[in-house]
């Protein structure tokens, strides 16, 4: 069965109004029974920018069985090609997928290919959260990978196409040391909470966000969506002590402060698209985590502050 597909591409700046461009491109998708499957590769071709036509084109063409597209695939061949766009499917009045700017990764005659946008749902949850192991004595551990632990697509303010929230977390070493017999770990270590370049967050954050411009409209918008109570506030730093003894063998110790990665999207009805990320260093959030010559790992309660 073949359904009419209908291609959108959207530009935000101004082409090379004298020049001809080529967009090659092609659809990935599944099908009704969960086959992958795609279009050939078609072309679009012009002797005046995308920006003569009101900064959009949109072209008409036929896919044999596909229902679900996932990615589109891009080969240009003109600069005109790289400005600030995004592409949106349609068929008919249902839209099909709406696909990011493609214009950081776009190079003269390199495909590129795009995932269709979508955020699923996914309520917090940091089961998998953990420090890296420290594997010996002589071993200073990087920080912990982020792994997402909250996700959803945002409702649409009424000037937005797509907006998403992703919500990451790690671990970030604070200090590591060797407690030895007759020799304790005793360290005071400047910690820092909050948020850096806060100025920066705040212009960002409120624009993709939809809010005033200011940490309490951001933390109110974070907790509404997340629902779950979140404090957005300017970096601060003060100082915790941490001791460690041992009466045996040698101890490896490594000090963590849990990191929230903030991550939102948004794309706006004219194709501009804006993003933020930033990241919230926690309070009273810093683990212990011991290794011993046997290699046995142990984990403390969480550390107070001086």
């Amino acid at each position: 069965m073949q359904y009419n597909y209908t291609l959108k591409l959207k530009t935000a700046g101004i082409g090379d109004s004298g020049t001809k461009y080529r967009i090659h491109y092609k659809i990935s998708g599944m099908t009704r029974t969960g086959q992958v499957t795609e279009t050939p590769m078609h072309q679009i071709l012009s002797c005046r920018g995308i920006s003569h036509n009101n900064g959009e084109v949109s072209v008409d063409f036929l896919v044999d069985e596909m229902t679900t597209p996932t990615s589109i695939t891009f080969l240009c061949e003109h600069s005109d090609c790289y400005r600030p766009a995004y592409a949106s499917l349609n068929s008919g009045s249902h839209n099909l997928g709406d696909f990011p700017n493609y214009t950081s990764i776009a190079t003269e005659g390199k495909a590129i290919t795009i995932p269709v946008l979508s955020v699923p749902d996914k309520s917090w949850d940091e089961t998998g959260l953990a420090c890296p192991p420290i594997k010996s004595l002589q071993d200073t551990p990087s920080n912990s990978n982020p792994i997402l632990i909250f996700s959803k697509q945002m409702e649409d303010l009424g000037n937005e196409k797509f907006r998403t929230l992703k919500v990451s977390a790690f671990y970030k070493l604070v200090y590591i040391g060797t407690a030895l017999k007759g020799s304790p770990v005793n360290a005071t270590q400047e910690i820092k909470v909050g948020i850096t370049d806060s100025t920066r967050v705040l212009e960002r954050a409120s624009i993709t966000l939809g809010v005033q411009s200011s940490f309490a409209s951001i933390q109110a918008e974070l907790t509404k969506e997340t629902e779950r109570t979140q404090t957005i506030e300017k970096s601060k730093t003060f100082k915790q002590e941490f001791s460690v003894t041992t009466d045996e063998e040698p101890l490896r110790v490594g000090f963590w402060q849990k990191v929230y990665r903030y991550e939102m999207q948004s794309i706006s009805k004219n194709g501009e698209g804006e993003s933020s990320i930033f990241d919230v260093e926690v309070d009273g959030e810093t683990k212990t985590l011991f290794q011993a010559t046997n290699n046995s790992d142990s984990e403390s309660n969480k550390s107070k502050a001086a």
